[in-house]
């Protein structure tokens, strides 16, 4: 589940954002952020600016049916809550639970007895 909020700084009201599950469309989304991502990456002089831009529009296309625009998402989301909620469309897209994650930080330093 992908979900989080953001406070509007003028009005001080605050809209919730949440996502049960991902569409297998919404992650050949994902895929072609990626892969438009890796080759501006690979690009002499990588334009940064370009894909902070492209990430914030993966973000906008997953909730654009709840209201979300760039315009909210740079004017009033926290720098945490949006790295939060790209942490969770990753994780909504590759089929992890958050419950695999910490499964998996658990497991880490364990030796077999």
């Amino acid at each position: 589940m992908i979900k989080f909020e953001i406070k509007d700084r003028k009005t001080g009201k605050t809209e919730s954002y949440k996502k049960d599950f991902v569409t297998m469309g919404e992650a050949e989304k994902f895929w072609d952020f990626m892969a438009k991502v890796e080759k501006e990456n690979e690009k002499e002089k990588p334009d940064s600016k370009k894909a902070r831009q492209l990430e914030r529009q993966l973000l906008v296309d997953f909730f654009v049916d709840q209201g979300l625009t760039e315009e909210t998402v740079l004017e009033n989301m926290s720098t945490k809550a949006y790295s939060k909620a790209l942490d969770q469309i990753f994780r909504e897209v590759q089929g992890e639970d958050e419950e695999d994650s910490e499964d998996a930080k658990d497991e880490v330093g364990k030796t077999e007895e």
